[in-house]
């Protein structure tokens, strides 16, 4: 992890052609080699060391030459991030370099090119919303701190930020506008009990810190940013604050003191009108236009695993990590009404199994569909209970089970305006047609997807 920031004189950017569609020596079962760009609905995968372009209708895959091998484990931190406009990928090689590469010229761009030559430490990157600038961090001093730097894919330049960013909690949050960044900077020190502070980082302008804590995020409007305060921090857990602090300044909201960090969702939801008042939703609460709490829609023994993309609803699971009890999910509206959708059975009461959780995914459209998997766990006879794939109707709770091959499967996304969804179990991705029941192999030896993996037309 970056842990140290020391400003040093920037190192011009070096920018390389290479061919970006090739030949393809190695490519998936199943799946042609093409020169094409594939179908309008697009997944973006690391197999065989190389990346991947396919349609999710069957259409051929591309492969998408990089400057160095991508990882052939699925246990590697290496990231690939799609630019929100679809026009680019960055990536690193988890040996301190990063490039870009840009779909439609072939161009590959190397921002980081200098390898680490002793311990290395993972560096963080992120996509402006409007996909034209990329925010990442340059790991300095034995990666104890790191330098935020932002590169412009206009006009070319790499702009120095901000130092002192800190190592273990060094995401970034791009504003909704794409103006403003938040960071988290200053020391990280968990035996210590150390903690970072939050600063707004303008693309013009000065930065400002906003409070002491870690950031988690913008509300849809802007108007305020998330922070999680740890008190102190155990072996697997944190005992944190969540905070709520206008962006352009005022008064810190306390929304609870002390939670543990298993507990925790900290996203923003959509804002939406309850009322003729804007409301937000951030984890576990209702905030009313201040900021402050309206209401609770989970309890201290729940979980959020997350909001639907309108705001009007959650996923909300039950959650005793460290006993022997049955965990459900629910779908809960903002206002609190609930449906049941599912029950997994009597755990064994392991700390590891606090790990294991629900996955949901919301449907795009106003279809009024998610799909989820189940959690895995051991039972009190140490059998172990692998996940399971249902697909449901919000209001109702109705349910649909999917059968997936193997023992790991998981749900990538809904596509076609909902009419079909993408799985994964273990090294191979699978198209689910929700009408026909049709379970469609995409590709095989897939080690890693890009995030976002899916590039799909809007539903209108």
């Amino acid at each position: 992890m970056i842990r140290s920031a020391r400003p040093l004189a920037l190192c011009g950017v070096l920018a390389l052609a290479l061919a970006g569609w090739s030949s393809i020596s190695w490519a998936p079962a199943g799946m042609a080699a093409s020169p094409g760009a594939g179908a309008a609905t697009t997944i973006m995968y690391v197999a065989g060391g190389h990346l991947w372009l396919a349609g999710v209708d069957g259409a051929p895959a591309n492969q998408i030459n990089t400057p160095w091998p991508l990882a052939r484990s699925s246990s590697s931190y290496q990231e690939v991030l799609w630019s929100p406009d679809h026009r680019r990928v960055a990536f690193d090689d988890q040996k301190g370099r990063l490039a870009v590469i840009n779909l439609a010229t072939r161009h590959v761009t190397v921002l980081l090119g200098k390898r680490c030559t002793g311990d290395c430490y993972a560096f963080n990157y992120a996509w402006s919303p409007n996909g034209r600038y990329l925010g990442f961090v340059r790991p300095e001093n034995n990666g104890q701190y790191g330098m935020l730097l932002v590169w412009d894919s206009a006009h070319g330049p790499t702009r120095t930020m901000i130092g002192k960013i800190s190592g273990l909690a060094s995401s970034i949050d791009w504003s909704h506008d794409g103006s403003p960044m938040l960071v988290s900077t200053g020391p990280f020190d968990t035996i210590k009990s150390v903690f970072p502070s939050a600063a707004i980082v303008p693309l013009a302008g000065a930065a400002h810190v906003v409070a002491r804590g870690i950031g988690s995020g913008w509300s849809q409007d802007d108007r305020f940013v998330g922070l999680v305060r740890s008190h102190q921090c155990g072996a697997n857990i944190c005992d944190d604050a969540e905070l709520v602090v206008p962006s352009a300044g005022g008064a810190v909201v306390t929304l609870t003191q002390h939670i543990a960090s298993t507990f925790e969702d900290p996203e923003w939801a959509q804002s939406f009108p309850i009322g003729d008042i804007i409301n937000y939703g951030f984890d576990r609460w209702v905030l009313g236009f201040n900021g402050h709490i309206a209401h609770r829609v989970a309890g201290s023994h729940e979980r959020v695993d997350s909001w639907a993309p309108d705001g009007l609803r959650l996923a909300v699971e039950t959650y005793h990590p460290y006993e022997s009890t049955p965990d459900s999910l629910f779908i809960s509206t903002s206002g609190g009404a609930r449906v049941r959708l599912y029950t997994a059975g009597r755990k064994d009461s392991c700390g590891a199994c606090s790990k294991d959780v629900y996955s949901v995914a919301w449907g795009k459209c106003p279809s009024g569909l998610i799909a989820f998997s189940t959690p895995t766990y051991p039972t009190p006879s140490q059998v172990v209970v692998y996940p399971k794939v249902f697909l449901a109707a919000t209001v109702s709770g109705a349910l649909k089970g999917i059968p997936v091959p193997g023992k790991d499967a998981g749900v990538v996304g809904f596509v076609d305006k909902d009419q079909e969804l993408v799985l994964r179990s273990g090294t191979t991705l699978y198209r689910y047609v929700i009408t026909s029941h049709a379970l469609n192999v995409i590709a095989t030896h897939v080690n890693a997807l890009a995030f976002p993996p899916i590039h799909q037309a809007a539903c209108s």
